[in-house]
């Protein structure tokens, strides 16, 4: 049977000459079906990601104690150490050190501009500098995370960033000379980003 464009009706089983229609050399394997059922699973995890954005911490979510800093601190504007805070790689800090900022394009997250912005933080956990302004944050462990990859959701307590939400992402031991590289997007509708390693 051939449909309304001349192409072959990809709802017969059988051919016109015989010959077994396309879903019927489908019909018996494995890999189809498979196929399927993964890409659906991939899409329904990620609309959950997605819409639920991350704002629902488990019950059992650790916080880590804020420890402040002062834009003097050995920590600010020292030698990078030769690791990451370790604490990141449990999903109790942010990855220390200097980060770059940028703003992206709402409809497809397309790189517009690098921001002036300077986002700095602390090997202490619980402390950033947004452009020499001192602030602290809370953090809380993603029930996403893996061992490799961790997801944090981030509430700005403190500073310039006040009662900004974010999300950021470490990846351990991926970033330059295996140190953690990370990324963190601000949820306050300002399309900005920051990412360190």
């Amino acid at each position: 049977m051939v449909g309304l464009r001349g192409g072959p009706d990809l709802g017969d089983i059988d051919g016109d000459d015989g010959s077994p229609g396309f879903l019927a050399s489908h019909r018996r394997g494995w890999v189809g079906p498979l196929v399927v059922a993964a890409l659906v699973s991939l899409v329904a995890i990620g609309l959950y990601v997605l819409l639920s954005g991350g704002e629902d911490a488990p019950p059992a979510a650790q916080e880590k104690p804020v420890t402040p800093i002062s834009p003097t601190s050995p920590a600010v504007g020292s030698a990078t150490p030769a690791t990451s805070n370790p604490d990141a790689a449990t999903g109790l800090a942010l990855v220390d050190g200097t980060y770059r900022c940028y703003r992206a394009d709402g409809a497809d997250l397309r790189l517009l501009a690098a921001l002036p912005n300077k986002f700095v933080v602390a090997r202490a956990s619980g402390s950033y500098l947004w452009d020499d302004q001192q602030g602290t944050y809370s953090i809380t462990k993603n029930s996403l995370s893996t061992d490799t990859v961790i997801f944090t959701d981030i509430q700005f307590t403190g500073g310039p960033l006040k009662d900004v939400k974010a999300l950021f992402v470490d990846r351990v031991r991926d970033g330059d000379a295996g140190k953690d590289a990370g990324f963190l997007t601000f949820k306050d509708g300002s399309n900005r980003w920051c990412a360190i390693n």
